[in-house]
């Protein structure tokens, strides 16, 4: 038979009575101090062995260490939020540190920056052979023959529509040419238009990353977000995906559309007008779907 004083809702217990049934902790005292100072400095134990040891909560246990400037190593509490790197400092010829630095898992390495000569930075505004040498030198980056000739095909055509089957690299090429032409080209405007945000997001992740790994590129960049990635020349890139609102984009210089088969054909009627006023250029990039559609 359920007695109906126990039955009654936690709601209706008084705080007398709670702090009546609850049990009290005992209060610190120089001998359990000596303990968590020893246990949590020296033997490095976790925070829960610790909390059993003394018969206190881990909340306390973190509470009074806290409270008292105990620090300790991460490797011997998984529960501390303070990160510790490796004691010994890592240098740029440390190649396993220095990945994992560009893999973002590690703080950044220093590396002596090789400054370019007037020339050189003239090289890579080239439009025969400056590409090539922009992704060599700044991002030890080559591109295969057919993507080469994708990239010429750019600058040497005001549209293009460039059909390759899948995986053959084309969001690489859309990448590397835009991030170039914002570099060696003040106040360009550039558009990508992607069929879904995901394809969005991705190319600008690579382009950020690409950034990423020069330290004089990464200078260059005076805003970036998943939006856009504003330069310091004046030149800008938007990521706009296909399903989104496109509208409102004056004297675009380019638009690339990528995965175009998968464009609605109404966005380009959107697109279009974005490059009346600068004479800008269009490329749309797809893998084949049928003789149908705006690509078609």
């Amino acid at each position: 038979m359920v007695n109906q004083d126990s039955a009654q809702p936690h709601s209706n217990i008084t705080k007398f009575e709670v702090s009546r049934v609850t049990a009290q902790q005992p209060p610190w005292d120089k001998s359990s101090l000596e303990i968590l100072r020893h246990l949590y400095t020296e033997k490095e134990e976790s925070i829960e062995w610790i909390a059993h040891e003394l018969g206190r909560s881990p909340d306390a246990v973190k509470m009074k260490a806290s409270r008292m400037g105990l620090k300790r190593p991460t490797h011997g509490d998984a529960s501390s939020t303070v990160v510790n790197l490796d004691k010994r400092r890592a240098t740029p010829k440390d190649i396993a540190s220095r990945i994992a630095s560009l893999l973002g898992e590690a703080p950044k390495i220093e590396v002596e920056a090789r400054i370019f000569s007037d020339l050189e930075l003239m090289a890579f505004a080239d439009q025969d052979s400056g590409l090539e040498r922009f992704l060599k030198e700044l991002l030890s980056l080559k591109l295969q023959g057919y993507q080469m000739d994708m990239a010429r095909a750019l600058n040497g055509v005001k549209n293009l529509v460039g059909i390759s089957g899948r995986q053959s690299g084309k969001s690489l090429v859309i990448a590397c040419f835009a991030l170039w032409e914002s570099v060696v080209k003040p106040n360009s405007k550039i558009v990508i238009v992607s069929a879904a945000q995901r394809q969005s997001d991705m190319l600008n992740e690579r382009i950020l990353s690409f950034v990423a790994q020069n330290d004089q590129l990464y200078a260059s960049v005076l805003k970036a977000s998943r939006e856009e990635l504003r330069f310091k020349n004046g030149s800008v890139i938007y990521f706009l995906p296909a399903t989104g609102l496109i509208r409102g984009y004056t004297e675009i210089s380019r638009v690339f559309v990528d995965e175009a088969r998968d464009v609605p054909d109404s966005t380009y009627d959107a697109i279009t007008p974005m490059l009346s006023r600068r004479g800008g250029k269009l490329a749309v990039f797809s893998t084949p779907l049928g003789r149908v559609g705006h690509l078609w």
